[in-house]
């Protein structure tokens, strides 16, 4: 709390600062709006009119914006207001002290300016950082003159749109772990994909991820409320009278689809007496102006928004935004590809291949393109809705000023799944649905439309390319009874199951299932896959159907992955047979690209290389793919050295007739056989 003589002390300061600059200011000026009687700190009042709230220490960054955006904003057509302001003190200022001290530090301190606009300027969210005299200087600019470029300070939108979830978390305090295991999909979900036993559910992380999940579905609506004027109402908190009320604006979205989106109902489960911390998380979105960021920038947000510690609790781990441009850089190769990704996550590869169709179009996008890229030539499913939810929000916020109907993301078993088949965009996924698709026996499927109307179906093909991060679960942690379903869906490919095949071996097989004759299936994966004897009938069947085109690491940690332990490649492999002079390219990355232009020059060179290659940023060596199908016993050989040109000296002292197997001299435990070389 700001001390009421520094606040009038610092507001007289900044006003005669201002006046020196040529702006005319009212000093505790009070003004009527349609919601009452409101007394900013200051009112600047050429050509238009600029309230400014001076009364905010930097902990209040959240109340400062949702205030600025109810009190005033809100108002701006029948006020006349042109744009509206927040001071931030330093905590130095928090304390009482005599006027002269408050003159003397308000010169020296830094202060935060929080500048907010109306919809129709083009203006975003932006927080400025300097002393008094520059705050003063950077006011009277957008005041006078206002710049036509702004930056948008996206570190302050996801800080505030973080600190808002604090104030929902409290109005699910009540959630006992019974209520959220029904809420994120039941007690299979719980039991063989989080892993959780029961009774030792991560309570608070699951309450997390339901305020994260109403924040949002909050942003999503209004992006889609201000580039779609005329079909939704924006909010108006004056008549949120319960949390639940939200749902009336969410329905109408819902009506349209965006079914993913909104297929859980987090607003419900708020008490009513928590009807002003939805507001304000309500007022804060609508003053951060989101749909003003623009398109990549935005989705960064929906993807970047949820903390690691939440989504590690409902399995929505990410690939690496640059990994993500890599591997659909290096498998997509027309505007018109159709490209599914069968465990969806966050949607990072899928919006990775938007932007790769994106940029293959050869030409600026139009709204057709948009609708057609997300309607029919992108595919998104996973297991989980959190994650679903997620890639929903990111895929179709990609160019926010088109609008679709709906996005291809659903809620669904995938390892199920087989061309030709039909599913239903979302289902009843908040109701111990996972019973249903890992056990068709003991459940009727079926999918239950979330408004009047049926619940549109997604008919399933075969895709160009298949682009993935599956899930890396070992075989020693999938239930018994989840194993006996996979190996029955998995039938066909019999002489190719190990019984000890990892749940991510059955995602490769998968990628077979839905891939085109000439497709490319594009993986991130445990590098391991290279080399233990359950994935030997895998390297086979790639040797026999498939012209592996590049292999890719780096001796980095989490790498393409968030939060893994251990060492992964990108596989890129063309379903087709081999001709006899073909090539595959294996790469270690020195270091990775720090940005999406790096990622593209990597794959560029890549394409481009047809022997070995060595710059600071990585070596490739190039082998005859003859000699990898020859022997599949071990390709992890390939990429065990850092340096990839001693591979062929070691392989003379290991064909050396000296040598023997430790296997042929000793027993190996399978504990053992898992080690990394």
């Amino acid at each position: 709390m700001i001390p009421k003589a520094t606040e009038n002390t610092i507001s007289s300061l900044l006003r005669d600062e201002l006046q020196r600059l040529g702006v005319r200011v009212e000093l505790f000026p009070r003004i009527t709006t349609p919601a009452g009687s409101r007394e900013p700190d200051l009112l600047c009042v050429d050509a238009g009119t600029y309230p400014v709230e001076a009364k905010f220490t930097e902990r209040d960054l959240v109340q400062a914006i949702a205030k600025v955006q109810n009190d005033y904003l809100k108002h701006h057509r029948v006020l006349g207001i042109k744009g509206g302001f927040a001071i931030l003190y330093p905590e130095e200022l928090t304390q009482p002290m005599p006027v002269e001290a408050v003159e003397n530090l308000a010169r020296k301190l830094s202060f935060k300016l929080i500048a907010m606009f109306p919809p129709e300027d083009p203006r975003p969210f932006t927080v400025y950082d300097g002393k008094l005299q520059e705050v003063a200087k950077i006011l009277s600019e957008h005041i006078l003159a206002p710049p036509k470029r702004v930056e948008p300070s996206i570190e302050y939108i996801m800080r505030s749109l973080r600190e808002s979830v604090l104030y929902i978390l409290n109005g699910l305090r009540h959630l006992k772990g019974y209520e959220l295991e029904v809420f994120f999909g039941g007690k299979d979900v719980f039991k063989n994909i989080l892993q959780y036993e029961e009774g030792k559910y991560p309570v608070e992380e699951l309450r997390s991820a339901a305020a994260y999940l109403l924040l949002n579905q909050i942003l999503f609506y209004q992006v889609l409320s201000r580039t779609r004027r005329g079909e939704f109402e924006e909010i108006d908190t004056d008549k949120i009278r319960r949390p639940k009320d939200l749902n009336s604006y969410f329905r109408r979205v819902l009506d349209v689809n965006y079914k993913t989106v909104y297929s859980y109902d987090v607003a419900s489960l708020i008490p009513q007496e928590f009807v002003d911390q939805v507001k304000t998380m309500v007022n804060l979105v609508q003053g951060l102006s989101p749909e003003k960021v623009g398109g990549d920038l935005l989705g960064t947000i929906f993807h970047d928004l949820v903390p690691f510690e939440t989504r590690k609790n409902v399995a929505a781990f990410y690939t690496n935004v640059l990994a993500a441009e890599l591997l659909a850089s290096l498998s997509i190769d027309s505007a018109d590809a159709k490209v599914a990704d069968l465990a969806v996550g966050s949607g990072g590869l899928l919006v990775a291949a938007y932007r790769r169709k994106r940029e293959l179009l050869g030409r600026p996008m139009t709204q057709e393109d948009h609708r057609k890229f997300v309607e029919k030539d992108l595919l998104g499913i996973d297991v989980m809705p959190f994650a679903a939810n997620v890639a929903a929000c990111h895929l179709a916020l990609q160019s926010p000023e088109y609008f679709t109907n709906r996005v291809n993301v659903a809620v669904w078993d995938s390892t199920c799944l087989r061309p030709g088949m039909k599913i239903p965009s979302v289902t009843e996924a908040a109701k111990g649905y996972l019973t249903t698709f890992m056990f068709p026996k003991t459940t009727e499927k079926g999918a239950v439309s979330l408004t009047d109307k049926e619940a549109q179906e997604i008919e399933l093909g075969k895709y160009d390319v298949v682009i993935m991060n599956p899930p890396f679960t070992r075989q020693e942690r999938l239930p018994e009874d989840y194993k006996d379903v996979l190996f029955q869906r998995f039938s066909e490919y019999k002489d190719y199951l190990h019984g000890r095949l990892g749940l991510h071996g059955f995602f490769i097989l998968l990628a077979d299932r839905f891939l085109e004759k000439d497709g490319k299936m594009a993986l991130v994966l445990p590098a391991t896959v290279l080399r233990v004897e359950s994935f030997e009938g895998i390297r086979r069947l790639l040797s026999e159907r498939y012209h592996v085109e590049h292999i890719i690491t780096t001796w980095y940690r989490s790498a393409f992955s968030e939060s893994v332990r251990f060492r992964e490649i990108l596989l890129i492999a063309r379903k087709s047979k081999a001709a006899r002079d073909a090539k595959v390219m294996v790469t270690v990355l020195k270091k990775l690209p720090e940005n999406i232009i790096e990622a593209k020059e990597t794959s560029n060179i890549l394409k481009r290389s047809q022997s070995d290659w060595q710059d600071n940023r990585m070596i490739t060596k190039v082998y005859d793919y003859a000699e990898l199908k020859e022997d599949v016993t071990n390709w992890f050989k390939y990429i065990a050295l850092s340096d990839l040109t001693l591979y062929n000296v070691i392989d003379e002292i290991l064909s050396s007739e000296k040598l023997a197997p430790f296997k042929s001299v000793a027993e190996v435990s399978p504990k053992a056989s898992t080690l990394k070389i």
